[in-house]
């Protein structure tokens, strides 16, 4: 659950993503997937740590939600950019299995973009208005002087409590049923995408950590913590020339030519 990621949140500097509050999307009511359309979980132009579906396990049928959790460290953002998945035709009744058609990916933009919004909706140029084409809407993020180094995740896989093999079956209230997609402690999201193995359904995602970017000249001193990255300064000392058979034993005087 999301709180096991707000119990690790401390005071940090702005070069780490800061897990904040837990935020409510507005409720829906239970049924097929289409009532997951027009239900946007939003950050506000911040980047998203965590998110996880609340359903009648812990509300009522008429309350279903999402629950997340955003980056409070408050760092300038440089870039905010809208994408979509590819939309897919005739899903309204259908299982929530279907899921599995988006995935929610920044890094098709950048590699230094992170999500901060996703929503489902219905595309307003479908054939058919009464089964419109379905597509997740999603916002992404860069922040200004940061690149990322991201990991990839997975969830535990579960066995819904439905059959996978009916095309109809699995209503949104079974998201539940699915671990939340959640970042280690300074990290933040950056893709997610609901999979169906086999039997069996489970998130998998990516979380990515800010790394400074290189500087131009070298520290004069050692530091605690090496870079992430190579410096664009090159190290003008000598490095010693290798010898085909070294000696096991020093020299007295040393050989002034590789053996």
């Amino acid at each position: 659950v999301l709180d096991s990621v707000t119990d690790l949140r401390v005071p940090k500097s702005t070069d780490e993503f800061i897990t904040g509050d837990i935020r409510q999307s507005n409720s829906i009511g239970n049924g097929k997937i289409e009532n997951l359309i027009e239900l946007p979980v939003d950050c506000d132009g911040a980047a998203m740590v965590a998110f996880e579906f609340i359903g009648p396990k812990r509300t009522s049928e008429d309350d279903l939600r999402y629950d997340f959790t955003c980056d409070a460290s408050e760092s300038p953002v440089f870039e905010k950019i809208r994408l979509k998945t590819d939309s897919v035709p005739n899903l309204k009744g259908k299982s929530v299995l279907n899921m599995q058609h988006f995935d929610v990916d920044c890094a098709a933009e950048g590699v230094n973009f992170l999500l901060s919004s996703f929503s489902m909706k219905a595309d307003p140029d479908s054939k058919d208005p009464e089964n419109p084409d379905i597509f997740i809407e999603y916002s992404c993020i860069n922040y200004e002087e940061a690149m990322v180094t991201c990991s990839h995740f997975y969830t535990d896989l579960v066995k819904p409590s439905f059959n996978v093999q009916h095309e109809s079956a699995g209503d949104i209230s079974t998201l539940e049923e699915v671990e939340a997609a959640k970042c280690y402690d300074g990290g933040a999201l950056q893709q997610f995408q609901y999979e169906v193995v086999d039997d069996q359904i489970r998130y998998q995602y990516q979380c990515c950590m800010k790394s400074p970017l290189p500087t131009t000249s070298p520290t004069q001193r050692p530091v605690m913590e090496p870079t992430m990255l190579p410096t664009r300064e090159p190290h003008h000392g000598k490095t010693k020339p290798t010898v085909a058979n070294p000696s096991q034993e020093p020299t007295l005087e040393p050989s002034r030519e590789p053996t």
